[in-house]
C-alpha cells in the first residue's frame, strides 16, 4: 500500500525504471515517518551525485513525474493513503543539505471535488504533470518528490508504533536548461516539518473543508528579482551552431539546434553546415557566435556526414558527473571557466537544448551574452 517515484517523462519520452533518480533502497516503497531522519531528503541508498545520471529539461517546459505502489505497472497507491503531493527543487551542488530547497508544486485537497492529490495520481495511473518554473538560473538541480499518505496521521508521531503520516520522497538528477537568473531562498529538509504541523496531525475522519499543505510556501515565477537572485549573465540570449562530427576516435560534439539567424536566404541552407551569425547591429546585440575549436584535421566533408539529427532535437540530454570538460565562456572583456559534464545540454533563450557534449573536450564559447 506504499509507493516509490517509478519513472520520469521528459520531452514525451518515459525514461526507462529509475532513470536519473538516485539509487532506490532494498525497500523502495516503504515511508519514512521520523521528520528528523537524513532519509526524508531523498529516501536512498546513496546521496553521492555521481552515481545517478542527469536528465535535461528546460525552464518553463512541462515534465511527469510517475510514482508506483511496487513496480511501474502496478497502481500507484492505495485509495486509503489519501494526502498531497509536493515537488522541491535545489542546487545540485548543494546535494541536499541546508537552507536550499524550495517548492515548485503542491496539490492536496480539492473542496470542490473533494478529490486529494492521490486520488488524482491513481486515476491517471501514477502520472503528475509539473512545470518547471521559467526564470530558474540554468544549472543542475536536485528535484524532490513526494507523496504524503494521512491516514495514520490523526496521532501524532511516536504516540504509537503506527502514529503519524507516512512520507515518501525520492530524488532526481536535472539539468535545467534557459536564459533565467532566478535562485529562490529555500528550507532544510529534514527541518521545514514538524510533528504538530496541521498538514501532517490531521484527522482524515473527522470531517474537512479544507487541508494546509505543510513546507514552505510555493515558489512563484518572477518572485524573486534578477538583482537578488543571480550575479551571473541574467540577460544572455545565447544560440549554437549545428555541427555534425562523425569520428569515433575523435572527441566530439553533438549540435541538437539549428542557429538563430536573420537573413532570410540562410533560411535554406543545410543543416549539416555550421553556420556563422555575424549580425553585430544593435538589434541583434543579444545573439552569440559559438566558436568550436576542433582537434581534427580538416576532415569537415568527411565528418559532416555520419551523425543522424533526425531525432536529435527531442532526445532527453543524460549524462554522468563522472566526466567533465572545461568550457571558457567569453562575454565582453570577462571571461570564465567552467566544468561541463559530458552529456550536459547548452540552451538558448526559449530554453531549448543546443549543443550537446558527447566525449571529453575543450570548447570556447565566444559572443555578447
Amino acid at each position: 500500500a506504499h509507493t516509490f517515484l517509478s519513472n520520469l517523462t521528459i520531452n514525451g519520452t518515459r525514461l526507462e525504471l529509475g532513470k536519473c533518480i538516485r539509487p532506490y533502497e532494498d525497500n523502495r516503497n516503504f515511508p519514512v515517518k521520523d521528520l528528523k531522519s537524513k532519509e526524508l531528503t531523498c529516501r536512498t541508498t546513496s546521496m553521492n551525485v555521481a552515481d545517478t545520471d542527469i536528465c535535461g529539461v528546460a525552464a518553463g517546459s512541462k515534465m511527469s513525474v510517475e510514482w508506483h505502489e511496487s513496480d511501474e505497472k502496478d497502481r500507484a497507491i492505495s485509495s486509503s493513503h489519501l494526502g498531497p503531493c509536493i515537488v522541491y527543487l535545489s542546487p545540485l551542488d548543494a546535494n541536499g543539505d541546508g537552507d536550499v530547497w524550495f517548492k515548485i508544486f503542491e496539490d492536496g485537497y480539492d473542496p470542490e471535488t473533494k478529490k486529494w492529490c492521490v486520488d488524482k495520481i491513481i486515476a491517471s495511473k501514477g502520472l503528475m504533470d509539473i512545470t518547471i518554473p521559467a526564470d530558474l538560473k540554468a544549472g543542475n538541480y536536485l528535484m524532490r518528490t513526494e507523496v504524503i499518505a494521512l491516514h495514520e496521521a490523526d496521532r501524532e508521531y511516536g504516540t504509537d508504533e503506527n502514529a503519524g503520516a507516512e512520507l515518501f520522497p525520492n530524488c532526481a538528477q536535472l539539468y535545467i536548461g534557459g536564459a533565467g537568473s532566478a535562485q529562490p531562498a529555500g528550507v532544510a529538509i529534514p527541518g521545514a516539518y514538524t510533528t504538530k504541523d496541521p498538514g501532517l496531525l490531521f484527522d482524515l475522519y473527522d470531517g474537512y473543508d479544507s487541508y494546509p499543505i505543510p513546507g514552505p510556501p510555493l515558489y512563484k515565477p518572477g518572485s524573486v528579482s534578477a538583482g537578488s537572485s543571480s550575479t551571473g549573465n541574467s540577460s544572455a540570449d545565447s544560440s549554437a551552431d549545428e555541427e555534425k562530427d562523425s569520428s569515433a576516435d575523435e572527441d566530439t560534439t553533438e549540435n541538437v539546434d539549428e542557429d538563430k539567424t536573420n537573413n532570410a536566404e540562410e533560411d535554406n541552407t543545410d543543416s549539416s553546415e555550421i553556420e556563422e551569425d555575424t549580425n553585430t547591429s544593435k538589434g541583434n546585440a543579444q545573439k552569440a557566435n559559438v566558436d568550436e575549436e576542433k582537434t581534427e584535421e580538416n576532415n569537415s566533408d568527411q565528418d559532416t556526414t555520419s551523425e543522424d539529427d533526425s531525432t536529435s532535437a527531442k532526445e532527453v540530454p543524460v549524462f554522468n558527473l563522472n566526466k567533465s570538460i572545461s568550457q571558457e565562456i567569453v562575454a565582453g572583456s570577462t571571461s570564465k571557466t567552467e566544468d561541463v559534464a559530458i552529456g550536459a545540454t547548452i540552451t538558448n533563450a526559449a530554453g531549448q537544448p543546443c549543443v550537446r557534449v558527447r566525449r571529453k573536450r575543450r570548447r570556447d564559447l565566444r559572443g555578447e551574452l
